[in-house]
Parts: C-alpha cells; structure tokens; sequence
C-alpha cells in the first residue's frame, strides 16, 4: 500500500493512501485534510500512474508546485518526489518512508535543488564545528584545516539536512559545547563593523546568518553545541531570526 508524507513547519506525519483518486485539501471531506492557508477546499487529487502518480491541480487558487515550479494542469511525479501546497510539503512513497542514511562523505553539489548560497554555509558551518568546537588541555584549539585527518574517540559532529518543495534546512551538532553566547554576538559584531576582516574565526557564523532565513544556535555548555540554518525557496521580504538557546 502506498502512503503519503506530510511535511508542515509544525512536523511531519504519514497516512496510508486509499486504492484509486485521493482528493487533497482544507475541506473535511477530503480523503486527505491539510490545514494550510494557501490550500483551497478542494485543492488537488492523485492516482496512481506507471512509475509513480499522477498530481492534478483541481483549479486551486495558490496551485502546485514541483520543484518550486507550479504545475500546468496534471503531471506525473514519480514515488518520493516531493510536491508542495503552500508551506505543506507532501511525497508518495511505494510502501513506506525509507530511513534517511548518512554516508561516509558527505558530498554537495550546486544545482537548482542546493543553491551556492547553502553550499557555502554548510561548509562554513561544518568547519566552525571541526576546527572550534574541540580543544586540547590548555584550551587551545585541536585541530587546523589542512592537516586534520580525523576525530578522537567520543569526539562527535553530526550533519543532519531535510528539504522540501519550499525550503532546505541543515543542523551541524558537536559534542562538547564550548561555544558560548557572548563569543556569538562577539564575533558577529567584529564581521559586521568590519573589524574582524582578518580573523581566523567568526567568519562562518556571519555568512550563515547572512545568508539564512532563520538561524537557531543551541548551547547546551559542556555537552554540545548545534546550528541550525533554513533557507526558503524565495527571499521573503519579512524578518530573519535569529536565535540562541542556552542552559548550563
């Protein structure tokens, strides 16, 4: 039995999808309900076609997207491609959501799926973790580009990356927790006034607050230390937060 993911910036959810036509949208008669404010009542219908579904657009008022693209009319998308009401991000799956696996080597390229621009921060924001986050008995930093091979035992950084039809988002995790909120804004301020133009560090925090559309940076001191960067697909003329989160 096929199922569908629903993606919403409030979590994700899965149903098993009814044999045949699967309406979609607001209204409670719906086979499948989403709460969004730019799904119609009646919003779009799929069935399955060779190799995957077929997503029609039942004239809605906001339209599909696939690809950030709005479809014209019908189109057949195949199992795991992610189509998009609104903020509502949703994939047909054969028979179940298959794990998300991490390779040995993470490797991004640029394409229209993974802007330069989140290319960039990623990398910056890996490095931030790898080069600052672990130290060595008197404090200074253990390890420099160039010639860092790999991670001591129960040393740790974890990159976890999600996306949609409307936005990408990454989180870079160590395991240590050395980073503290005054050096944050410390850094931040040196980038922004153009004091620290020549400063081995604080680089990488400052493009990915510049160049994300939401920026969340938990500390928790002594355990571990996360960011988290969320692009949309579109630069929205609203407010860019940014956040820290901080416990002993």
């Amino acid at each position: 039995m096929a199922v569908l993911q629903i993606t919403t910036p409030s979590g994700t959810r899965v149903l098993d999808l009814p044999d045949g036509l699967v309406t979609i949208g607001r209204r409670s008669s719906n086979d499948v309900v989403i709460e969004d404010d730019r799904a119609s009542r009646v919003h779009c219908s799929i069935r399955p076609a060779p190799g995957g579904f077929l997503l029609k657009d039942l004239e809605s008022r906001n339209g599909v997207k696939v690809a950030g693209q709005k479809i014209n009319g019908e189109k057949i998308i195949q199992f795991g491609e992610a189509f998009a009401i609104g903020a509502t991000s949703l994939r047909v799956f054969e028979d179940s959501v298959p794990p998300v696996e991490l390779d040995d080597t993470l490797v991004v390229e640029a394409s229209a799926e993974a802007p330069l621009a989140e290319i960039v921060e990623d990398e910056e924001i890996i490095n931030n973790a790898l080069f600052h986050a672990f130290r060595n008995p008197d404090g200074s930093e253990k390890y420099r580009p160039g010639s860092f091979e790999f991670l001591d035992n129960n040393e740790e950084v974890a990159i976890e990356f999600g996306a949609d039809a409307t936005t990408i988002g990454f989180s870079v995790t160590d395991n240590r927790g050395t980073l503290t909120p005054e050096l944050v804004i410390g850094k931040l301020a040196r980038q922004y006034y153009r004091e620290g133009l020549f400063d081995e560090s604080g680089r990488g925090v400052y493009l990915a607050r510049m160049l994300s559309g939401n920026m969340v940076i938990n500390i928790h001191r002594g355990r571990r230390t996360q960011m988290i960067c969320i692009f949309y697909e579109k630069r929205l003329n609203i407010p860019r937060p940014f956040s820290i989160n901080y416990c002993e």
